[in-house]
């Protein structure tokens, strides 16, 4: 083999593997770019997956959001509604002491009356009593209470009705 065969030989060797390297990082690069291709459609699913649990989420804080300020509302107009009922019955309330002493007034207006209606009677049984006969029955006290007031208040609707404390002093005569 001569010099110059050697050389050829060497220069078609070194095609040779110039070529083979030339095609295996061909192969490589076709290899890693579409490793590279999958890679980034792999990621661009996930990333969409997850964009699309993203936005569902988002849509169910939004309709739980506007249930919430529904129910909101329907609270504020039962808390305003109600708020306005308390103030009505407040006023109710503030008012009964008045109703009372107008519906008690003309029973008031009377119990003087009557008092003295019953001291009148009690007088005269007295007197047929004592022409024929028995005993002498003295004035109550209650009758004699009333009898005070009806002198004080002489005009029909200006007695002011005492109010007792409880139920005992109704039973002790003290109302």
């Amino acid at each position: 083999m001569s010099e110059h065969e050697a050389v050829a030989e060497d220069t078609t060797h070194a095609e040779v593997t110039t070529r083979s390297v030339a095609e295996h990082l061909n192969s490589l690069l076709l290899s890693a770019d579409s490793a590279a291709q999958r890679i980034v459609q792999e990621a661009e699913a996930r990333a969409q997956g997850q964009l699309a649990e993203v936005e569902h989420r988002i849509a169910l804080m939004e309709a739980e959001a506007a249930k919430l300020a529904g129910w909101r509302r329907e609270i504020e107009q039962m808390v305003t509604a109600l708020a306005s009922a308390l103030g009505e019955f407040a006023r109710d309330v503030e008012g009964i002491p008045q109703r009372v002493d107008e519906a008690l007034a003309p029973l008031a207006t009377y119990v003087p009356v009557l008092a003295r209606q019953i001291d009148e009677l009690r007088g005269a049984l007295v007197t047929d009593q004592a022409e024929g006969g028995s005993g002498d029955y003295p004035q109550s006290s209650e009758a004699a209470m009333y009898q005070e007031q009806a002198e004080d208040h002489p005009e029909p609707g200006r007695v002011e009705a005492g109010w007792a404390a409880g139920w005992a002093d109704l039973d002790d005569g003290n109302g």
